[in-house]
């Protein structure tokens, strides 16, 4: 199941106390005392900052907690929001809870689920990951090449899963040979890395690098501009309806960079991430794959020569990716 494009916890507090909280119930003669425990359910993290398409709502305002326990005990609760907060008194075992979020208009976007153990005694913490909603989405990119002289554009490249799934795609170009676009109506929901190669005939004009999001029944709508640099084949990639899940910023990076210089940039992420991976003019760095990228001639074969150059780089939590990128000059 492919992880939320947004990240929300959940953060359930269980205290157990089992001396306060006793239940008892009959077994032919015998007393048993059921130890209870209590569940303070709250949202912690409010996602409204961090949400991908203007066109719709995934900003979760409302959550449905469920859940079930020992001997079919269970509970809901409805509407909770992230200023409002539940106390529970709970049978201590397993339980399995589950919450469904919601935007203002009432429709689903997201859901997660957890089993935990309440124990006697013990203060514990539940996090919940919202995982996107599966099913299928609209993906529309075209490709403008105005800017450019081309005799015999192509665009192809690979839209790659988070799981790592490798769909190869293909731009259908218009005749006058200035534009191209690409349509796939049944797209797995969930996030993706676009790669792509620009060719004129058999000649690799430029490459690029950038991140996909996918959500059901939704369209994702993205226009890409190809700019030639005499001295380097640049690219400009904007998917016009993201917003990045995972805020990445950057340390270190300088507007230019003197010829055969060097700086180390940092990509700082508002979450805590699980890797990272650098490109450079849209071709990946093997073996960067590091919070922190020291850009030098030792990169590349030879040097990096003089004019405009992009770095991006693509962060993974869960299943979730995220891009951002940067460029200088090399003088």
């Amino acid at each position: 199941m492919k992880k939320m494009i947004i990240f929300l916890s959940i953060i359930g507090i269980l205290l157990i106390n089992g001396c306060n909280f006793l239940n008892t119930a009959m077994n032919g003669t015998d007393t048993v005392e059921i130890e209870k425990g209590i569940l303070i359910l709250s949202i912690q993290d409010s996602v409204a900052s961090r949400t991908i398409s203007p066109v719709f709502d995934l900003n979760p305002v409302s959550f449905l907690v469920q859940g079930i326990g020992p001997n079919s005990e269970s509970f809901q609760i409805d509407n909770l929001t992230t200023t409002s907060s539940e106390t529970l008194h709970l049978t201590a075992g397993d339980w399995i809870i589950s919450v469904d979020a919601y935007n203002a208009d009432g429709t689903a976007i997201g859901k997660g689920e957890v089993v935990s153990t309440l124990v006697a005694g013990e203060t514990k913490t539940i996090n919940i990951d919202l995982t996107i909603l599966e099913g299928t989405g609209i993906l529309t990119l075209d490709a403008d090449f105005t800017a450019m002289t081309l005799s015999n554009p192509i665009l192809a490249g690979n839209l790659i899963s988070s799981d790592l799934t490798n769909t190869s795609i293909s731009f259908s170009i218009a005749t006058d040979n200035m534009s191209g676009s690409y349509l796939s109506n049944s797209l797995s929901a969930g996030t993706y890395s676009l790669e792509l190669q620009l060719f004129d005939g058999t000649i690799l004009v430029a490459e690029a690098f950038d991140t996909i999001h996918i959500i059901q029944d939704q369209t994702t709508a993205g226009t890409l501009s190809f700019v030639y640099d005499p001295l380097l084949a640049e690219i400009t990639v904007t998917i016009t309806v993201n917003t990045l899940p995972i805020t990445i910023s950057f340390t270190g990076n300088q507007l230019t960079m003197p010829f055969g210089g060097s700086m180390t940039v940092t990509a700082q992420t508002s979450v805590l991430v699980d890797s990272y991976q650098w490109y450079m003019n849209g071709e990946i760095l093997i073996g960067q794959g590091s919070q922190s990228l020291t850009i030098s001639d030792a990169l590349v074969v030879g040097f990096i020569p003089i004019g405009d150059h992009r770095i991006d780089v693509v962060v993974q939590k869960n299943d979730n990716l995220s891009s951002s990128s940067f460029t200088f000059t090399v003088q």
